[in-house]
């Protein structure tokens, strides 16, 4: 009798085929993380960054002069409304104070107030804020001297 022979033509992996699987995996990789990264969030903490890096010595003295007055400021948060409550050595002496509701996740939602020191209350309605963190920040002047506080608030 007569045996057929049987051939199993296996394919063997040969080291250029090795290297072109590497290099068609490392790229199609390199493209993805491309593509991932020109998708996601570049907003800088400010528009004039770089600048402000450069002014940071005058945010120091700004931050030790506050200091005074970081319990002064008091925020409370009730179901539409929040209150920011001024004390009198704050609205007796600047004329003017600058509310920014600045949300690190997105500066889309930040929001910004000014107003005047006529009473010592402010009220900010809710629904002009999203929900999620925020970061309080207060600004005002007393005889020429800047003054800043900055506090956590949590709207839901």
């Amino acid at each position: 009798m007569h045996r057929l022979k049987q051939t199993n033509k296996q394919m063997k992996l040969h080291w250029g085929h090795a290297i072109t699987i590497f290099f068609v995996i490392f790229f199609s990789l390199a493209i993805f993380f491309i593509i991932f990264s020109l998708r996601q969030n570049r907003d800088l903490i400010s528009e004039n960054y770089y600048n402000d890096g450069a002014e940071y010595t005058k945010q120091i003295y700004i931050n030790e002069r506050s200091e005074f007055f970081k319990d002064s400021i008091i925020i409370n948060s009730n179901d539409n409304t929040i209150t920011l409550s001024f004390c009198d050595s704050i609205t007796k002496n600047s004329t003017t104070i600058f509310i920014d509701f600045y949300r690190p996740s997105s500066k889309q939602f930040d929001y910004k107030i000014q107003f005047d020191t006529k009473t010592g209350v402010y009220l900010v309605d809710k629904s002009k804020l999203e929900k999620g963190r925020y970061i309080v920040k207060t600004f005002w002047e007393i005889n020429s001297l800047e003054y800043e506080i900055k506090k956590d608030l949590f709207v839901d």
